[in-house]
């Protein structure tokens, strides 16, 4: 680089951010901040951050906001909480709604966590996650955010519970002299919980003034469900992808809660959405038939493996027709795993060509354990000991003696066993 454009570099820098900084200091200004959401410097980071370091990224969750947000706003004025909630989605997960974080296995465009799903009602088995289905996430999340800013009667403290959990939040308050204060005990929670409602607060200020920043949201084009239908046999959505030529993308987006596009056989019938393309064809749509190799369901809360597991090495003949992806999903493993079984470069195969298939072998399941004695309660806000012990027809001493307390101090999350 000449010297003069050297010069020049480092001279513009600092005009860019005085620049930018004049305009945050206008648009809060002008922002109510019903979230009441507070500035410092690690907010002023997370704009510099989503308007030059990820701008790709933050113009393709705008783009999807605009298809996202009056959805999540409708639902949220029904609830009468403040709209300005749908911004912690686009700050947690880009409004991704098959969002995966990799630190703590949150999922969806809500990041979810295991825990706070199944604490707030959303089903997660082995074909199943509803923390996917932006939709169902919602509910969810408005179940958790309103219980918890009952609890804490603060905005950041209520996401921070929804982040790092009721429990962990308690005990970063008492740790600080039981001070219930955000920028106090933020440095013990998870630290997903200080990034992401920096973030929260950044996006919603960028928001109000877009192209300002310099940013042009990418145009989204969500695909619309024409008919929905029941199916209650094993069915795969990437056959019917392939099969009537409609991208499983499309699918995958009308029907985001199969983690392996594939809809369990059980008893429970399930729906399948399906897009514009197939309205008139529905009951082609469902005499496709597919039958996956040794397939089982499992909670993923029972599905430990006891005992040993064995490798079965399959031998495939490929069919006139089929595809690296037809041939995953018949025996539920992934593209890139038979790539790397069989050495193969791309995605290319052609008919009568030999596959090696590995597959688990798992020792038959065990007898199932006898019915709990127990039942569990989880603690709620306005929970007392003297209350639960009301309710189940016990005693105060009953509860402590069951779970070892040692006092009567119990706190919202908190799981207690009681005996029948």
């Amino acid at each position: 680089m000449k010297p003069k454009l050297i010069l020049l570099f480092f001279v513009l820098i600092p005009l860019l951010g005085t620049a930018q900084d004049s305009l945050t200091q206008r648009v809060l200004k002008e922002y109510s901040n019903p979230l009441r959401l507070n500035w410092d410097k690690s907010v002023k980071t997370a704009i510099h951050d989503a308007t030059v370091h990820r701008k790709a990224r933050t113009e393709d969750a705008f783009g999807k906001a605009a298809y996202f947000f009056p959805i999540f706003d409708s639902l949220f004025k029904k609830a009468n909480l403040p709209t300005d909630l749908s911004y912690y989605a686009l700050a947690s997960s880009g409004m991704q709604f098959d969002y995966f974080d990799t630190l703590d296995g949150a999922r969806g465009i809500w990041h979810f966590n295991y825990t706070q799903a199944r604490l707030f009602d959303l089903k997660i088995t082995s074909y199943i996650d509803e923390r996917l289905d932006p939709i169902l996430a919602t509910h969810a999340f408005i179940r958790a955010i309103k219980e918890y800013h009952k609890i804490y009667q603060n905005w950041e403290l209520a996401l921070a519970a929804f982040i790092s959990t009721a429990p962990d939040l308690n005990k970063a308050i008492h740790y600080h002299g039981d001070t219930a204060n955000y920028w106090v005990v933020r440095e013990d929670l998870n630290p997903n919980a200080s990034t992401i409602i920096a973030r929260t607060f950044a996006v919603a200020l960028v928001h109000r003034d877009l192209p300002g920043y310099g940013l042009k949201p990418k145009t989204f084009n969500a695909p619309k469900s024409a008919v929905r239908i029941y199916i209650s046999e094993w069915y795969s959505m990437e056959l019917l992808a392939t099969k009537s030529k409609v991208p499983s993308q499309t699918l995958a987006f009308l029907n985001p809660s199969y983690k392996r596009h594939i809809i369990p056989d059980l008893k429970d019938s399930f729906l399948l959405y399906l897009p514009a393309a197939l309205k008139d064809s529905i009951d082609w749509v469902k005499r496709i038939r597919f039958s996956p190799y040794d397939a089982e369901y499992y909670d993923e809360d029972d599905g430990q493996v006891h005992g040993k597991v064995t490798i079965d090495t399959l031998e495939h003949t490929v069919k006139d027709g089929e595809t690296l992806q037809s041939i995953a999903t018949i025996y539920l493993v992934k593209v890139e795993e038979i790539q790397e079984w069989n050495t193969l470069d791309g995605e290319e195969v052609i008919a009568n060509q030999k596959l090696i298939i590995l597959k688990e072998v798992k020792p038959p399941a065990p007898k199932p354990k006898p019915a709990p004695t127990y039942r569990i309660h989880t603690v709620r806000s306005g929970d007392t000991l003297s209350g639960i012990a009301a309710k189940y027809r016990c005693s105060v001493n009953d509860i402590k003696k069951w779970n070892n307390l040692r006092s009567t101090v119990i706190r919202p999350g908190q799981r207690l066993k009681i005996n029948k």
